[in-house]
């Protein structure tokens, strides 16, 4: 698939610490049109997108377990995970803070994932959102 109909969702947790870090980061992002920056979602939204994606990528640098990687897994979703610690032998990994691997694997797996437009998946994350606040009210 072409590069117009691949989109990068990009969730920022446990950045908090740093603003300084998380506004740069916040800049680049948003400055490529085929990536959706949401902000951290409740557990039920966070699962709920995550059985919808395409792909789980998780190149984290500390890590004690990764349960979304396995939550994904049971879903469906393929992952790629860095080898900072033990992760479910269904996951693809590469190794922690190597990004031409992090990249090669990478693109070899989206070549290989369904393909979601930007619009399915902002309407998938509205509905998720609706979902949740009807039920919050029931």
């Amino acid at each position: 698939s072409d590069e117009s109909s691949c989109y990068l969702i990009v969730i920022l947790y446990g950045t908090g610490s740093d603003p300084a870090y998380e506004r740069i980061l916040r800049s680049k992002l948003l400055r490529h049109p085929n990536v959706i920056l949401l902000e951290p979602l409740p557990a039920e939204g966070f699962l709920a997108l995550l059985s919808k994606v395409s792909l789980y990528l998780r190149p984290s640098t500390v890590d004690s377990y990764g349960l979304a990687i396995q939550d994904a897994l049971d879903m469906g979703t393929p992952c790629l995970a860095s080898d900072i610690c033990t992760r479910d032998p269904r996951c693809a990994i590469f190794p922690a803070r190597d990004k031409e691997a992090f990249i090669r694997q990478a693109a070899s797996l989206i070549k290989r994932c369904k393909v979601f437009s930007k619009e399915d998946t902002r309407e998938h994350h509205s509905q998720v959102y609706l979902e949740m606040i009807l039920k919050h009210y029931q």
